[in-house]
């Protein structure tokens, strides 16, 4: 009868050959590039060998560790599947990769590091349900990508940016929560929306070649010494919400055709001082607002300064003073329906015709030479 027992040299190599398994199996999961996935705030480090075997008579496996904390997460990729959700502080340094749908958990704090480039995915949007911070005094950080949605300001939660330039978005800043954005530019994007109950405040920012048009659907938006490029779109679509705009400018290098530069289509509230607009179709068109206050604006270079088209007959104070328009087929072109509107101390040049459909709209005072304290003052 053959022995069912095995020979004590084959049960020692069967011994070495399991250990050596083992240890292969301890490495960490890799990318479709090889490289290591991790996740925010993830560290970690091991360091481990395998014995060799000679004869199979000896073998040994290394030794391994790993750390997991809410620290930097420098070289590091945010993905976990359909979406990923930081759930402790951390920093996002130079080279993070956000390859998902990113949520920045309620009551979590997310920085970015001076001069960081975060790179994302289309199709990955960053949703802050907390707070995601970066002031970066020194140098820029950078948010790029190409088609990702852009930066999501949930209800309470908030982004504090200084110095954080983006690129790319479908839609820069989304802002239902309090967003501050400031001395930085977006690039080749829609450059932001304020949804209803949201808040923006803006100061020495810059858009260029924007993609579409901002909209104001609520809530309230501040800038000062924006300088906004709309490319081949109109700049602002007001629905609704209060909108405060000082010391900026707004421009395209499409002279004199649609769409338009400022637009309100519903029960808003504008005011607007030292800023000068030029190009577009109309650099205002107002089919419905409650109230206005435009003063010492400098406007120029479109079909129509000022086409007031619609206004709350009955509440509302809607004033035009110290301001320029020039280079327009009409400087002010009134129809429909209207409450009263005072224009007082403007100056239109001779190509800027007044077209008024009724008395609602009261000019007085007109200059007879271009006024010279209109348009953005120095920067303090």
């Amino acid at each position: 009868m053959r022995s069912s027992i095995l020979s004590y040299p084959l049960l020692a190599t069967l011994i070495a050959t399991s250990a050596v398994v083992v240890a292969c199996s301890s490495s960490p999961s890799t990318g479709g590039d090889g490289s290591p996935i991790t996740h925010p705030g993830d560290t970690s480090s091991g360091s481990g060998s395998s014995g060799s075997s000679s004869g199979g008579s000896s073998g040994s496996s290394g030794s391994g560790s790993g750390s997991s904390s809410g620290g930097s997460s420098s070289g590091s990729t945010v993905d976990a599947g359909p979406t990923s959700t930081i759930s402790a502080d951390t920093t996002w340094a130079d080279g993070m990769k956000i390859t998902g749908p990113t949520t920045i958990a309620a009551g979590v704090t997310v920085t970015i590091a001076n001069g960081a480039t975060i790179t994302v995915s289309a199709g990955a949007s960053i949703t802050i349900e907390g707070t995601l911070t970066a002031t970066n005094a020194t140098k820029h950080a950078v948010l790029t990508g190409t088609g990702w949605p852009g930066l999501v300001i949930a209800a309470g939660g908030t982004l504090n940016a200084n110095s954080l330039d983006i690129s790319g978005a479908t839609l820069a800043l989304d802002v239902t929560g309090t967003a501050e954005y400031d001395a930085a530019t977006i690039t080749s994007s829609t450059p932001f929306k304020v949804e209803i109950n949201g808040a923006l405040t803006t100061k020495n920012a810059t858009v260029t070649t924007a993609t579409g048009e901002s909209t104001i659907e609520g809530g309230t938006f501040t800038a000062s010494y924006l300088d906004y490029d709309a490319n081949a779109s109109g700049a602002l679509e007001i629905a609704a919400g209060t909108v405060n705009i000082s010391d900026s400018t707004f421009h395209t290098t499409v002279l004199d055709s649609p769409p338009d530069m400022i637009t309100s289509s519903g029960p808003s509230s504008l005011t607007m001082i030292y800023t000068e607009i030029a190009g577009r179709h109309c650099s205002f068109h107002f089919d419905d607002v409650t109230s206005f206050d435009l003063e010492n604006l400098n406007v120029h270079d479109s079909d129509y300064g000022f086409m007031m088209w619609g206004s709350t007959p009955t509440s509302g104070t809607r004033v035009v003073k110290n301001s320029n328009f020039d280079d327009q087929q009409y400087g002010i072109h009134e129809e429909g329906t209207n409450g009263p509107i005072t224009v007082t101390g403007c100056y239109f040049s001779s190509t800027s015709a007044i077209h008024l459909a009724d008395q609602e709209i009261t000019i007085s005072g007109t200059a007879t030479a271009a006024n010279a304290n209109v348009g953005p003052r120095p920067a303090q």
